[in-house]
């Protein structure tokens, strides 16, 4: 069989087709392992792959879980906040009208004051003399001593 090829192929060709046939074995001897390794490495990077995008998809539903658990605490804050805004608005109406009341009823108490200075000027001038001028002294120095101070309201 060998003398029927060297008859239809030089030697020479015979021989380097023969020769790098052979270095193509030994490199296949000796890289197949390590290209079976690079193969099942890249079917396992798959499989992790494939695992890391269900990780991902369970990551990304409990953190879609745990967004709609912000998202009702943050109802409630703003139901709480809303409650909040609006009782205190209704305790500043009812402080404002508290405020009226006080400043009117500081008004009518020192009309009602100078009307009691004025009623115990009427006394004495009819001749009632004793504790009236007193109290006439008291008011006055009361009414001058308010006239001068700050007021609260």
């Amino acid at each position: 069989m060998i003398s029927k090829l060297s008859e239809t192929v030089p030697t020479d060709i015979f021989l380097t087709v023969f020769v790098v046939l052979l270095i193509v074995g030994y490199f296949i001897y000796k890289e197949l392992p390590e290209f079976r390794q690079r193969m099942g490495a890249a079917e396992r990077k798959k499989q992790k792959d494939k695992g890391d995008k269900d990780a991902l998809i369970r990551r990304l539903d409990g953190m879609d879980e745990r967004l709609k658990s912000i998202e009702t605490k943050f109802d409630d804050m703003d139901r709480k906040l809303s409650r909040d805004y609006n009782r205190i608005n209704d305790m500043d109406d009812e402080n404002r009208r508290t405020r009226q009341i006080v400043s009117q009823s500081l008004r009518e108490r020192e009309i009602i004051m100078r009307a009691l200075l004025a009623a115990l000027e009427g006394l004495q001038e009819i001749g009632a003399d004793g504790q009236t001028k007193a109290a006439q002294k008291e008011i006055s120095d009361y009414l001058n001593e308010q006239a001068h101070s700050d007021r609260i309201f």
